[in-house]
């Protein structure tokens, strides 16, 4: 299964593809979103990855809720207030 793998920081969009073996089969960087990249920059990169069957995404703004990784489903939305 290849899943893109999306780590959206303060001042950078870093996607990953990984194949079966965890192994990095794509990659792309990008500026963060409203500095000089576009939308037309993120579809041409998504492109170029390839497909993929799964997406993970890297929230780190768990704040006083969460100290460690979770879900995020109806429970964590609601609880955060989403």
């Amino acid at each position: 299964m290849r899943v893109l793998v999306v780590n959206a920081g303060s001042s950078s969009l870093k996607l990953r593809v990984l194949d079966d073996n965890d192994a990095v089969a794509g990659s792309a960087d990008l500026p963060p979103p409203g500095d000089d990249a576009d939308a037309g920059d993120l579809a041409a990169a998504l492109e170029s990855l390839g497909p993929v069957e799964a997406v993970g995404h890297r929230i780190v703004h768990g704040g006083t809720l969460y100290s460690g990784p979770v879900l995020i489903n109806d429970r964590v939305e609601t609880r955060s207030g989403h």
